[in-house]
Parts: structure tokens; sequence; C-alpha cells
């Protein structure tokens, strides 16, 4: 008789193990063109009086992902050569209904209803590298609710521009940008003039909420598996 309930809670402990959080993966949103790189809004901030910068990403390009939880970014620089600005950055994430190509100008209108602060941090002039991190609170993304919305805060002390140009996707059909620049909102023309940051995002997929439940009662199970064993 202990042999078939043995069996169901491992059972139901193997279907658990199937919709539990994994371990941390990657997704990149946009291909690199060579030689083509984008200095705003880490780059070159003060040159253009950048105050906010905004970039969307297509939740097509989150395809089959479900809902995760961002926890870090990753922006490249294929030469592998140059610095940062003298700046401070600050880094929400929100689910928007604006679509890629048609961010308004009027940036505030772009920002979701669950708009969260992901990170803030200084760059002092520091070597960029072949590769640009930034990890953050975690934020929750599910791609069945709307594109994913990047918007940062900059306050531009001084640029030590040095060539620093970071790896930019000029399809415009997964990502696209707008910014403020001397307190203008700007939008570029729809197409290489306005390339997102090839970005690299870190994520944990989150359970879904009907998982929840099953845990109880596989741990229920197990609980009641034992407690027989031991009654016997």
């Amino acid at each position: 008789m202990r042999k078939p309930a043995c069996l169901a809670a491992v059972g139901l402990v193997a279907l658990l193990a199937a919709t539990a959080p994994v371990g941390a993966q990657t997704v990149t949103v946009g291909t690199a063109t060579p030689s083509f790189g984008n200095c705003i809004p880490f780059g070159c901030p003060a040159l253009f009086n950048l105050t906010r910068y905004q970039q969307v990403y297509a939740s097509s390009a989150f395809s089959g992902l479900g809902a995760i939880s961002i926890n870090g970014l990753t922006f490249f620089n294929s030469p592998g050569i140059g610095f940062f600005a003298n700046a401070a950055f600050t880094i929400f994430f929100s689910t928007t209904s604006a679509p890629v190509n048609g961010l308004s100008s009027n940036l505030g209108s772009n920002v979701g209803g669950n708009n969260a602060q992901f990170a803030a941090f200084a760059t002092t002039g520091s070597a960029v590298g072949g590769a640009f991190n930034v990890w953050g609170s975690p934020f929750l993304y599910d791609p069945s609710g709307g594109n994913l919305l990047m918007d940062i805060f900059v306050n531009a002390l001084s640029d030590t521009f040095s060539g620093v140009a970071l790896d930019s996707d000029l399809s415009g059909s997964v990502t696209t940008r707008a910014f403020v620049s001397n307190g203008i909102g700007t939008l570029d023309p729809p197409f290489a003039a306005s390339p997102g940051l090839v970005t690299q995002f870190s994520y944990t997929i989150t359970p879904e909420p009907e998982a929840l439940p099953l845990l109880g009662v596989g741990l229920l199970a197990l609980g009641l598996v034992w407690w027989r064993r031991r009654a016997s």
C-alpha cells in the first residue's frame, strides 16, 4: 500500500520540478551592425544635453519565455575600447502599449502602469571594455501584456567621450529609441538613424500562479507519506 503512495508523491514532485523557477538564462534582443554603434545614452550624454532616454523592446523578442524576472542587462562594445562619460543614470522598466517605431516624443506617456526602478549607478570615465553589465532589482515582465520599455534618467555631468559607441540594431523591428535632448523630446526617423542598443537580458523564469497550489499539494502528499511510514 505504501508503494503506490510513494510513487504518486515522486511523480508529483517531478511535475513540480518542471514548473519551478530555473537558473539564470539570457536572451539577446537586436543584432549588431558591423562598424556602427551608439554613444547615446552612456557614451556622450553631455554632448547632447541628454536628460532622458527610452528604448522599447518588442514582446515578440521574448516569445516562448512566458513571464520572466529580469535581473541583469549587458550592452556590447565590439571595438572593445573607449571610456564612459562622467554621468549618473537611473533605469526603470515597465510594460508598455507603445509599439516599436511608435514611441511618443512625450516620453512620460510611453511609461506603463507597472513602472519600477531597476538600477541606479554612476560612470566616471572608466574604460568600457567589450561588455557593460548592469545588475538591478528583479523586474517581472510578461510579454503577453505588451512591449518592454526601458526608461533611463540621465544626470550628465561632463563627457570624457573617447570613441564609445555601444552595439546597435539598425533593423527597427525589435527595438527603437526616443530621448530628451536640450529639454525637447526627440524621435529619430524610423530607419537606420533610430537604432536601439543591442541588449542581453539576464533572467529567471517565473512559475505560473497555478503552480503554487500544486506545490502545496505536493508538500502535503510527501508529509502524509512520511507520517504513514512513521506510524507503521
